[in-house]
């Protein structure tokens, strides 16, 4: 016997519970239940982004039509991801010219299903280095780039989790899933994969919107982030999605 309904079951940080619950009923959803939970992962996840995870949550069960159903996840999933361009700044590979359309359209794509548009930016403190330097035109986003929020956050390492302000940012926006772009693949993109993984949060790689200095390793560094449990996928698909 096929039942006309389904139950939708989401684990959120304390005090978010509502704000699904609020996007759920916009589709359809006529209520739901709320259990109180406690994380229970390892405290070197906890510690990675320099903060502590929020270790109480809430379970919020919803029962839903089948009609509403895929609606409902879709609204779900779309408040809690963020596009975030990394590095696309006027030091960086010039690469990233082959690139730049895909990144402009995944932005009007985020804007579009109101997703969190963020932009991190490198600076190197090093000295006797000349690039990415604080204040300087090469440390400046490039001018192609469509800039469409003023969440912007600069970082002196390759993880953009080491900003302790941008891993704040994820936790009270309640962010847990980020699909990547910009540069470099091998050096910064692959950092903030790594990271962001070790930290829990689901992470999509725009295989069309990275590159690299050395681009004959983007196959490699392609499997590597698969390796580490991101999902590689094309801006093309995506978008049909």
């Amino acid at each position: 016997m096929k039942f006309p309904y389904e139950m939708i079951v989401c684990i959120v940080n304390t005090g978010f519970s509502e704000d699904v619950m609020t996007a759920a009923k916009e589709c359809g959803a006529r209520g739901g239940t709320v259990i109180r939970g406690r994380w229970v992962g390892s405290r070197t996840i906890e510690k990675v982004s320099g903060i502590m995870l929020q270790e109480e949550k809430e379970i919020l069960a919803i029962v839903a039509s089948e009609q509403h159903r895929k609606k409902i996840m879709e609204e779900h999933t779309m408040k809690n991801c963020a596009l975030v361009v990394i590095d696309l700044q006027n030091d960086i590979t010039k690469h990233y010219r082959e690139i730049i359309e895909n990144v402009n359209a995944a932005i009007n794509w985020a804007v579009e299903k109101e997703l969190w548009v963020i932009y991190i930016q490198h600076n190197n403190l090093s000295a006797g280095t000349r690039t990415f330097k604080p204040g300087t035109q090469g440390a400046e986003l490039v001018p192609e780039l469509k800039v469409v929020s003023d969440h912007m956050f600069t970082k002196a390492k390759s993880s953009a989790l080491t900003n302790e302000s941008f891993a704040a940012f994820l936790q009270e926006h309640g962010i847990t899933h980020c699909y990547l772009a910009g540069a470099d693949a091998a050096a910064c993109i692959k950092s903030t994969c790594f990271n962001m993984r070790k930290s829990g949060y689901a992470v999509h790689v725009l295989s069309d919107c990275i590159t690299s200095y050395d681009k004959r390793r983007l196959p490699e560094l392609l499997s590597y982030y698969e390796s580490k449990g991101c999902s590689v996928i094309a801006l093309s698909d995506v978008l049909r999605a």
